[in-house]
């Protein structure tokens, strides 16, 4: 994927009621994509964009769609002590141990 015609920006937040993570999309209301009229806004989204949003929303649906397989993984990497301090966030946790398990796989 390109960086280029990218003009928004993902933010990755865990909301306080859910406790579910989030994405947010930041708009940069000057780019040539994103039109004002007396409705409000218009966004016409580059295919960069859509690339972007599109393998962000594959990577959450990934750790869903794996969840077992994964959790059977962390449970080796915990017996083998690999897996990160208590002090580290769940979501630290999962990101650094997917990365060691594709290591691991050769990925």
């Amino acid at each position: 994927m390109s960086g280029d015609n990218i003009y928004i920006k993902l933010e990755i937040f865990r909301d306080k009621n859910s406790n579910d993570l989030k994405i947010l999309t930041h708009f940069n209301f000057k780019s040539p994509n994103v039109l004002q009229n007396e409705e409000g806004l218009v966004w016409f989204p580059t295919i960069a964009e859509n690339e972007l949003i599109n393998e962000t929303f594959e990577l959450f649906s990934e750790f869903k769609t794996n969840d077992k397989n994964y959790l059977n993984q962390v449970n080796i990497l915990k017996k083998d002590k690999q897996i990160l301090p208590e002090n580290q966030s769940n979501d630290e946790k999962i990101i650094v141990n997917k990365v060691v398990i594709q290591k691991r796989a050769g990925v």
